[in-house]
């Protein structure tokens, strides 16, 4: 008998701790993944503002995109190769300008930038990056001089939704 209660004892200590143990592993995932979900948001956020910032005007619509809530289209000075602003003519006025997309393509957050082809500067060319993954919401309202940006992130791990919403608001700085 005293066996049987002995056994029992044990089993149910192990249980609580097996529980225990579980749980804080589960709490270490948890945060494990919203950290890194924060931290990818608030790069592509980063990204985001940082050009805002160097944009001349928001633009309605540029080459088959338009300003909508999920996509930004910008008007930016035009750099060359070593990233001084193209000013051919010396007066300290930018006289080129490119164009610079945010948007969101399924859940992937693009970085698109359309460089002026009249611009006669080698290794300049047009391109596309994915700047963020796993972005289920983005939110651009544009105001006269700022931008407010509302970028959702989220991921999904053993049939949990995480989910980190970030919001920012940001001044065009050359308007």
């Amino acid at each position: 008998m005293e066996i049987i209660v002995s056994v029992v004892l044990a089993s149910f200590i192990f249980g609580i701790i097996l529980f225990l143990y579980l749980g804080s592993q589960r709490s270490f995932d948890s945060s494990r993944i919203y950290s890194d979900i924060y931290a990818d948001a608030r790069l592509a956020l980063d990204w985001m503002s940082k050009d805002i910032k160097w944009a001349t005007q928001v633009l309605s619509a540029w080459g088959g995109y338009t300003t909508s809530t999920d996509c930004l289209v910008m008007e930016i000075p035009s750099i060359d190769t070593t990233g001084d602003i193209i000013d051919a003519d010396g007066d300290g006025i930018p006289d080129d300008y490119d164009h610079l997309i945010y948007q969101l393509n399924s859940t992937n957050l693009e970085r698109i930038m359309d460089a002026d082809d009249t611009v006669p500067n080698k290794g300049r060319s047009d391109h596309t990056n994915v700047i963020a993954n796993n972005i289920s919401s983005l939110i651009f309202t544009a105001k006269s001089s700022y931008i407010v940006i509302e970028l959702t992130a989220s991921r999904t791990r053993l049939n949990r939704l995480y989910q980190e919403t970030l919001n920012s608001v940001v001044k065009l700085r050359n308007k």
